[in-house]
């Protein structure tokens, strides 16, 4: 049996004005951590990614994973409280009629004792730890025009969302990480993967990660959730 120490922490950053940035990690045998990043320059982007970790929390604990729940079932779940969010937002987006709906990427993953489900819209990222390096699992959904990266996906701005899923299954590492675009760019992932793989805790490892970004420029609001797993 595993057990999963997890922490998260934010930052505004060296740059920004306010954090758009949202984290959520509910607590259970099967956790689930989620990294939300409002989008920048849109109307209320710190209440969409709000709206997206309050959204995965409430639809986590109203319907949670069964105990002996299959991969493949996991993954339709947590694509299904996806698709809920993103309908609440769109909604909202509708109601207040504003020329630049808000909107937010969503990385969230559930842990469990075979397997790790990952869902994810836009540039928030989750990796694991291998052999002193971190690998990236998910797929950013951005587009490049003129000299800029843009998303092409996002939670709220449509009527439906397509998140992408993927399925890890152990043991494929006991260390992983989920971040918002802030941090990776801010520190480079050999830095970010030392870190992680000295941390004592996932705390301490958390910590760490948004302080060196922060030394290392912070040139934007600054997410991460740290998942050590550990034999029970």
């Amino acid at each position: 049996m595993f057990s999963f120490d997890t922490a998260g922490a934010t930052h505004t950053g060296k740059v920004r004005h306010n954090n758009e940035d949202s984290f959520v990690i509910c607590q259970s045998n099967t956790p689930l951590a989620v990294v939300a990043d409002g989008i920048g320059g849109h109307a209320n982007g710190e209440v969409a990614s709000l709206m997206c970790c309050n959204g995965m929390e409430e639809n986590f604990k109203s319907s949670p994973p069964a105990v002996n729940i299959s991969s493949k079932r996991a993954g339709k779940l947590l694509k299904k409280y996806v698709c809920d969010i993103n309908s609440r937002i769109f909604e909202r987006n509708k109601q207040e009629k504003h020329p630049l709906p808000m909107g937010s990427t969503l990385c969230a993953a559930m842990f469990f004792q075979e397997f790790i489900i990952c869902a994810n819209v836009g540039d928030s990222r989750l990796y694991f730890l291998e052999n002193g390096k971190i690998r990236s699992v998910t797929r950013d959904h951005t587009v490049v025009h003129n000299g800029g990266h843009y998303l092409s996906r996002a939670m709220g701005v449509i009527p439906q969302v397509e998140p992408d899923i993927f399925t890890l299954v152990h043991p494929a590492a006991d260390r992983y990480i989920l971040m918002s675009d802030g941090v990776y760019n801010s520190l480079a992932e050999e830095k970010i993967s030392l870190l992680l793989d000295k941390a004592a805790t996932a705390q301490e490892a958390a910590e760490s990660i948004i302080e060196q970004a922060n030394k290392n420029g912070g040139v934007d609001n600054l997410t991460v959730i740290a998942v050590i797993r550990k034999n029970s």
